[in-house]
C-alpha cells in the first residue's frame, strides 16, 4: 500500500502560500510531523513561523530562507519549486481537506509500522503477557500522536519576544509585500500622486519628510501611457532623474479578473524587470477598474478574484501591490466597490483636491 501522496502535500503548501488565511483553519489540528517528504515539513514550519510572527509567507521570504537547501537545489532551486507549488493550486480553500488527507496518510503509515512491530515481537505462548504489554504500548503511542491534533498551542509570557523589525519602505505608509489602494474622484490627481511617490522610491529620495528605501518600481499604466510619460518627463525636468533609476513602465493590458487571463505572463514580466533593476519594491496597477475589466466591482466574488490575484502577484514576486481606484458615490465609505477590497488592504490613501 502506498501511504504517501507528494502531490497532496504540494497542494497544501501552495494553498497556504496563495491564501495564508487558510492556516488559521488547520494550525490547531495539523503539524509538520505529518508530512512524508522532509523538505515539505521544513517549508510548512517556515510558513507557520512567519504567519505566527504576523508576517506574510511570500515566495520572496521563503526563497531567502531556503536559498541553500540541498533538497530544493536538486529540483531546480527554491524559486522554481515554490512557483510550481503556487501554480499547481486550483482551490486554495481546500487546504483543510488537503491537511486531513495528509494526516490520514500519516496515520496509515503509523498503523503499518505498528503491524510490523507487533509481528516482530515474536516469542511463544508463554510470552503472551509480554506481547500484550508491548502491543498496548504501541497503540498508546498511536493514540498519543493522534491527540496532538486537538491541542491548542500557547506561549508563556516569559517566552514572548518583542519584534522591532521595520517592514515599511515608505516610513509609516507602505510596507513590504503588502496591499494598498490609492483612491479619489476622477481628475483629482491620483496618477500624479502615485507617479511622484513611485519615482521617489525608484531613486530612494525622501518623500514628504518620510524615509524612503530605494527599490524597483513596476508601474502598470492600464489606462494608457501618454499621461504617465508626460508626468515622468516633468519629474525629470524638475528633480532630475538618473539613468539608473529603478523604474519600469508596462503599457500592456493585464487581466486581474479572469482565471484564464494573462496574470502569469505579467508576473513573469515583473520578475524580469526585478532581475534587471535589482529588485521590485512595488507594483502599481492604474487602475483597478481596468484590471477588473469584465467583472463587477460591487460583487464580492469578482472583487475577491482581484484580491486573490493581487495576493498571487505579491507572493510570487515579494513586491507590494498598489491599486489606483476611484471613490464611490458616498465618500465616507471610501473606495468604490465591494468591501472585501478594503478588508484585504493594509493601507488606504485618499487623494482629493483642496
Amino acid at each position: 500500500m502506498d501511504n504517501h501522496n507528494q502531490e497532496i502535500e504540494q497542494l497544501l503548501l501552495g494553498s497556504l502560500l496563495l491564501a495564508y488565511d487558510q492556516y488559521d483553519k488547520i494550525k490547531n489540528v495539523f503539524n509538520s510531523a505529518y508530512f512524508y517528504v522532509p523538505v515539505h515539513a521544513r517549508i510548512y514550519d517556515e510558513i507557520a513561523k512567519t504567519i505566527d510572527d504576523r508576517g506574510i509567507p511570500s515566495a520572496g521570504i521563503l526563497c531567502r530562507r531556503f536559498d541553500n537547501d540541498p533538497d530544493l537545489i536538486a529540483v531546480g532551486g527554491v524559486q522554481r519549486y515554490l512557483t510550481s507549488l503556487i501554480d499547481g493550486v486550483i482551490n486554495p480553500k481546500a487546504a483543510p481537506d488537503y491537511a486531513k488527507e495528509i494526516y490520514n496518510l500519516h496515520i496509515a503509515r503509523m498503523l503499518e509500522s505498528v503491524g510490523e512491530q507487533i509481528k516482530g515481537i515474536g516469542g511463544d505462548a508463554n510470552d503472551a503477557d509480554n506481547k500484550i504489554h508491548q502491543t498496548e504500548q504501541i497503540l498508546e503511542m498511536l493514540k498519543t500522536n493522534k491527540s496532538k491534533t486537538k491541542r491548542i498551542e500557547y506561549t508563556l509570557a516569559r517566552d514572548i519576544k518583542p519584534s522591532f523589525e521595520s517592514t515599511d519602505f515608505v516610513k509609516g505608509l507602505l510596507g513590504n509585500e503588502q496591499l494598498s489602494v490609492v483612491y479619489g474622484e476622477s481628475n483629482c490627481g491620483k496618477t500624479f500622486f502615485m507617479a511622484d511617490l513611485a519615482l521617489h522610491i525608484a531613486e530612494g529620495r525622501t518623500w514628504r519628510d518620510r524615509r524612503v528605501d530605494k527599490g524597483g518600481v513596476v508601474y502598470t499604466a492600464l489606462e494608457g501611457s501618454y499621461g504617465l510619460k508626460n508626468r515622468i518627463a516633468a519629474y525629470r525636468k524638475t528633480h532630475g532623474l538618473a539613468d539608473d533609476a529603478m523604474f519600469a513602465m508596462v503599457a500592456a493590458q493585464v487581466d486581474f479578473f479572469n482565471p484564464e487571463g494573462n496574470l502569469s505572463l505579467f508576473i513573469d514580466t515583473v520578475k524580469r524587470a526585478a532581475d534587471e533593476m535589482g529588485s521590485c519594491k512595488i507594483v502599481i496597477v492604474d487602475t483597478l477598474a481596468r484590471a477588473l475589466a469584465g467583472g463587477e466591482e460591487n460583487s464580492g466574488v469578482d472583487m475577491g478574484m482581484i484580491v486573490k490575484h493581487a495576493d498571487k502577484l505579491r507572493y510570487e514576486t515579494g513586491a507590494h501591490v498598489c491599486f489606483i481606484h476611484h471613490s464611490g458615490k458616498d465618500k465616507a465609505r471610501g473606495a468604490r466597490g465591494h468591501s472585501s477590497l478594503r478588508a484585504a488592504c493594509d493601507t488606504e490613501i485618499e487623494v482629493s483636491r483642496k
